[in-house]
């Protein structure tokens, strides 16, 4: 393969990775785009993360308290605490005694703004234990006699009953916000029982609202405010600040509502979850997409790199090419020139070889001076001749190379010897 052949194949070597080079570049600048997005997405999903783990903290923490809270609402409810001694003992035997249905305030829901006046409005009887029958009320009060554990008071279905408030006039009047047992929320089953207890108590906003009732109808109705002050038939009245507030009235509601709430935490750390669980699984996604893109980069740039080396060496092979090119071109060129000038001489040698053809046969005459004989004192023969010279005084040799043939001669030795303008051959035989 010629030089020139190889320099260009290893142009087209060398094209073809500048193209495979860009090509790789190309792929490698992509792969690097996707590396950086999903970079920035693993960062935005880190982010996310910690403000969902924060989120939840904070959310676990509030529905630790808040159930630390309803565990111990409820236990005091199950308990019965607060509740007298022999309460609890009847309480205990509901499970074997079908017939006790709880104590009053496990029956009624009030609205927490109505919950001090109708408890005040209960008084005692709040923690009265509800039976269905005057029979089971019975039993109970001789398992009370029987282990000495106190005294309750029975509330009996069978037996209690009441009425409602009927004194539309006094209802209307300014300031009453309605019965007591209009404004608490019971069973169908117990509205006899909470009509006794509560149905001929009124509620009023305050204390000078039910002391302008209480005056007006000359103190014959009992009236609670709804901070817990009480005006009592005959005008007598009870009131201040509660010592030790117990609230039994509120504490089934405290304990639904913190159930509620425990709900609402539970569901709302449910769903934080589910998206933290949603945000890992992404995470782990784009971090193993991250893992195959660092890779694929790295398998990428090292077939650059091997590219790239090619490439330095095919470039390396065709500037020594390119060179030796260069140098064969200079080296062809000089040939070119010496063979002009061979040319030239090789002319000009053949034109001056005809030149003296034509004076050898014009001015040169040669011409036999002698011919010896073979002596005792010269054993061999020799002949002389003689070449008269015109005007011609260059190439002997040449003439008598010519001349000597021309006369068969085969000359053993022959020498020359200039007289004036001649010169004479002696030829030895």
């Amino acid at each position: 393969m010629c030089i020139r052949d190889r320099i260009k194949q290893h142009q087209d070597k060398k094209d073809f990775s500048i193209e495979k080079i860009k090509e790789i570049k190309d792929k490698k600048d992509q792969l690097e785009i996707q590396r950086r997005n999903a970079k920035r997405i693993e960062e935005t999903l880190l982010s996310e993360r910690r403000q969902i783990q924060v989120e939840m903290d904070q959310k676990r923490e509030k529905y630790h308290r808040i159930r630390s809270n309803y565990e111990t609402m409820r236990n005091m409810a199950e308990r019965y605490d607060g509740y007298g001694f022999g309460i609890k003992k009847v309480m205990e035997q509901q499970a074997v005694t079908p017939g006790i249905i709880g104590a009053v305030a496990d029956i009624i829901k009030v609205e927490a703004k109505y919950e001090t006046a109708i408890e005040t409005a209960l008084g005692g009887s709040i923690q009265n234990i509800v039976t269905d029958t005057q029979e089971t009320a019975k039993k109970m009060i001789g398992y009370l006699k029987k282990n000495r554990y106190g005294r309750v008071t029975f509330l009996p279905l069978d037996a209690v009953k009441g009425k409602e408030f009927t004194r539309e006039e006094i209802l209307s009047e300014s300031g009453v916000i309605g019965a007591a047992n209009q404004l608490a929320e019971y069973d169908e089953a117990y509205k006899d029982l909470f009509a006794s207890l509560l149905g001929q108590i009124l509620v009023v906003e305050d204390m000078d609202a039910g002391i302008r009732i209480a005056n007006k109808y000359h103190h014959s109705i009992r009236i609670v405010t709804l901070e817990g002050d009480s005006l009592n038939r005959g005008g007598s009245m009870s009131g201040g600040a509660f010592k030790n507030k117990s609230n039994l009235l509120g504490r089934a509601r405290e304990v639904e509502e913190l159930k509620g709430r425990l709900d609402k935490w539970t569901k709302a750390i449910g769903k934080d979850e589910e998206k933290y669980n949603e945000n890992e699984k992404k995470l782990k996604e784009y971090q193993q997409n991250m893992v195959d893109l660092e890779k694929e980069i790295q398998e990428i740039s090292l077939e650059l790199n091997t590219q790239q080396m090619s490439q330095s060496a095919i470039k390396r092979r065709k500037e020594e090419l390119d060179n030796r090119h260069e140098q064969l071109s200079i080296q062809r060129q000089q040939l070119e020139e010496e063979l002009r000038n061979a040319e030239d001489d090789a002319d000009r040698l053949q034109d001056e070889q005809v030149d003296l053809e034509s004076a050898n046969e014009q001015d040169e005459e040669l011409s036999l001076i002698h011919i010896s004989e073979p002596t005792r004192r010269t054993p061999i023969s020799y002949a002389v001749f003689c070449l008269k010279k015109k005007k011609h005084t260059e190439k002997k040799k040449e003439t008598r190379d010519k001349v000597l043939p021309a006369y068969e001669l085969q000359p053993h030795v022959a020498c020359a010897a200039q007289r004036g303008s001649d010169t004479q051959f002696i030829v030895i035989d």
